[in-house]
């Protein structure tokens, strides 16, 4: 619950197991390393400390749409 960084870097974490980490209130760097859809979009909503987050390629390539929908978030 005090994390501020987090790294899913060579983990089994995938999109679908965002809804373990939402209890992290003081996350503020997020590096998640895997593509995520819009279905994410509400989990990563509920990180409200997050500033600074990196994904895993996708396509489509989903920074712009992500940078949009979480505002005050760098989205890498």
């Amino acid at each position: 619950e005090k994390l501020t960084v987090l790294t899913t870097h060579n983990t089994k974490v995938t999109e679908d197991g965002l809804e373990h980490l939402t209890g992290l209130s003081k996350l503020e760097t997020f590096y998640l390393c895997v593509p995520v859809s819009k279905k994410s979009l509400p989990l990563l909503k509920k990180l409200e400390s997050l500033r600074h987050l990196y994904i895993g390629d996708g396509e489509p390539d989903p920074r712009e749409w992500l940078s949009v929908a979480l505002p005050g978030v760098g989205v890498y």
